[in-house]
């Protein structure tokens, strides 16, 4: 399952969760200090960009470990409650284009299996939740892909 982080309508990070035999994996891609990107990424950012600040490669590491620091206390103060099934409001909280008309791809990028609606939020077992135009009651997905 991909997460991406999104700053001022562009992309300018991303999280990957995949599960294996029980164990979960993570991968973080952060864009730090890009100034420029290539046409085909029109909607993309830099934390350099969207702070408006210059950020020297020196300095990249002791960013990153900023971020990964209040991240592990962010799931460090959330342990308890996410036991009790109280993590799902805050997440949904954040969730970007909830309440918004979105475009999912289901499944693959590639697929062509296009869901077109609202995004509700995040279902209890984290999936994403969207109520397809035209229909009545939300519908929960897994893996795919929300298109800008």
């Amino acid at each position: 399952m991909v997460f991406d982080i999104i700053i001022d309508d562009k992309k300018a990070a991303g999280i990957l969760c995949e599960a294996d035999k029980g164990v979960i994996y993570l991968g973080i891609g952060i864009n730090t200090i890009q100034r420029k990107f290539s046409d085909h990424l029109k909607n993309a950012t830099s934390l350099s960009l969207a702070a408006n600040l210059e950020i020297f490669p020196d300095e990249i590491f002791l960013l990153l470990e900023k971020i990964l620091i209040r991240l592990h206390q962010e799931i460090k103060d959330d342990e308890t409650t996410m036991a009790a099934q109280n993590w799902n409001p805050k997440l949904t909280n954040r969730l970007y284009k909830k309440d918004k008309q979105i475009v999912f791809i289901e499944g693959a990028s590639n697929s062509g299996a296009e869901i077109k609606g609202t995004l509700i939020g995040i279902g209890n077992n984290g999936e994403i939740l969207i109520l397809p135009a035209g229909e009545q009651e939300p519908r929960s997905f897994f893996t795919g892909k929300l298109e800008f």
